[in-house]
């Protein structure tokens, strides 16, 4: 019994006690690694969703203004753009929102441009200087009843269908072959209605007597990895923004064959045929396809995934951890494919 008693005294031995102390430290490394695990899946999932949510919510933005392209305007007016193989494309679609269609049906003509110009002057992306369009009126439904739709000059009143970094699509309403041009406004002036333009796409040459009409667009530009909306960031951490152009060329309600159904459309710097503006009128255009490639907020140094290409350029070659995803879709022009104009 003292023998006992004086064990119990004696506490543990040095062996117990580092063999419990091994044991502690195996479950500490063990619960660490698995709290490290879930604490990086948690952030690369929360990126990835992150962006995935991005593209859907940009991505039906961007849908639902192609969808109203072409609204209670000339079929020549609906979409305009810059087509790029080694940079994100720029897209103009008519500004559905800045037109009150009142009880009409039948499409408006639009407000002619009244000076001497017979197209825009482009650049790479927008040309360096604006050239001033006058205009016979800013707004692009008859009047009376005045209803415009921006209040250019912050006084509380609405005065223009025309706004600053809103876009600008010009067609030649007696020559529709000569395709459409466009750009970004940079000025408006209500005394004079004048707008300021620096363009981006021109159309073809001029014939004897042009008659050139402005409509009011959106624009669809990315400027380093911000996708902007009439100069508004709509979106962080886009790469690319594509458009394919889908095209009836003999009017026969079908979608013409290989390479012409798809211009615009290209995988890693190859695919269809390139699209310019000036080349055919947009009355012919059917469909819209739309590509966005976006990449996660953060870098992910434990992701060794292969790098994904982007849509109109090179594939990235070396892995800089971002991972990225994609969102395409393709819309039906209801105001251009299926409307027919008395």
């Amino acid at each position: 019994m003292k023998a006992c008693s004086a064990m119990r005294r004696g506490g543990f031995t040095l062996i117990e006690m580092l063999t419990v102390v091994a044991i502690f430290g195996l479950v500490v490394i063990y619960v660490g690694q698995t709290l490290t695990v879930n604490e990086r899946a948690y952030h690369t999932v929360e990126n990835t969703s992150e962006s995935q949510q991005n593209l859907r919510v940009f991505g039906e933005l961007v849908e639902d203004d192609m969808r109203h392209a072409g609204m209670m305007i000339s079929r020549d007016a609906g979409v305009c753009g810059r087509d790029y193989t080694n940079a994100p494309d720029i897209l103009y679609v008519s500004d559905a929102a800045a037109i009150d269609p009142q009880d009409q049906i039948a499409p408006y003509a639009g407000p002619i441009i009244t000076s001497a110009q017979t197209n825009l002057t482009t650049g790479s992306p927008f040309a360096t200087t604006a050239i001033t369009l006058t205009l016979s009126s800013l707004m692009v439904e008859p009047t009376p009843p005045s209803l415009p739709a921006y209040d250019t000059n912050n006084d509380g009143t609405a005065d223009s269908d025309f706004r600053v970094n809103g876009g600008v699509i010009v067609f030649d309403s007696s020559n529709s072959g000569r395709g459409t041009a466009c750009g970004r406004i940079t000025a408006v002036d209500i005394a004079t209605k004048t707008i300021s333009v620096k363009g981006v796409a021109a159309m073809g040459a001029a014939g004897a007597s042009p008659v050139l009409v402005a409509i009011p667009a959106n624009e669809y530009y990315v400027n380093g990895t911000q996708l902007l909306w009439n100069g508004i960031v709509l979106a962080e951490g886009i790469e690319d923004f594509q458009i394919g152009y889908v095209f009836d060329f003999d009017g026969d309600n079908r979608i013409d064959t290989a390479p012409d159904e798809l211009r615009s459309w290209a995988t890693s710097g190859t695919g269809s045929t390139a699209y310019t503006s000036s080349e055919r009128p947009a009355r012919e255009l059917r469909e819209l396809q739309l590509g966005i490639v976006s990449r996660s907020r953060m870098p992910d140094p434990n992701f060794s995934g292969r790098p994904q290409a982007l849509l109109n350029r090179a594939a990235i070659t070396t892995n800089d951890h971002y991972r990225r995803r994609t969102f395409e879709s393709r819309v039906l022009l209801r105001n251009l494919a299926t409307r027919i104009d008395s």
